[in-house]
């Protein structure tokens, strides 16, 4: 089993990796290179896979039958949302207050409701997958006891 762990560690590392090349514009025209487009066909779907290989790993069935919703979900909140909140908060300050409008990609105004946008529904680019990430651990819990009590028999 341990070797099972180091490879799923060595994918972790290059998945991670890939997001870091993915996420590099080491020269204007990055986009049309191969490496981008290459990066770009499997790099999160293997991160995603990874984090719930992970999660399962971590939480085998038996565990998960005894699963509280509420202390799940705000494990989760604090593990995944708090940072959210808190790295989108900052940069928001900083980009709103010191940057000017011209020099963005996507301007922003200090006020409550572009505040409000951008951690609803325009996360800053590099932390989309946190809050992306919740609303799949919310959906699994929605949907764990029929998964766990077998309800459903076959499926992907």
């Amino acid at each position: 089993m341990a070797k099972k762990l180091t490879q799923i560690s060595f994918l972790f590392v290059f998945a991670t990796l890939l997001v870091v090349i993915g996420h590099s514009d080491i020269t204007l025209d990055y986009k049309k290179l191969w490496i981008f487009k290459w990066v770009y066909t499997f790099h999160m779907p293997l991160f995603f896979f990874l984090s719930g290989f992970l999660f399962f790993y971590t939480n085998p069935r038996e565990k998960l039958s005894g699963l509280c919703r509420k202390r799940f979900l705000w494990k989760k909140v604090k593990r995944l949302l708090l940072p959210y909140w808190f790295v989108s908060s900052v940069i928001f300050v900083i980009k709103a207050r010191f940057i000017d409008t011209s020099q963005m990609q996507h301007p922003l105004s200090f006020e409550w409701g572009t505040y409000f946008d951008m951690l609803f529904f325009a996360p800053v680019g590099f932390m989309w997958f946190l809050p992306t990430l919740f609303v799949i651990f919310l959906l699994f819990v929605s949907i764990k006891g029929l998964v766990v009590n077998n309800y459903i028999q076959r499926g992907g």
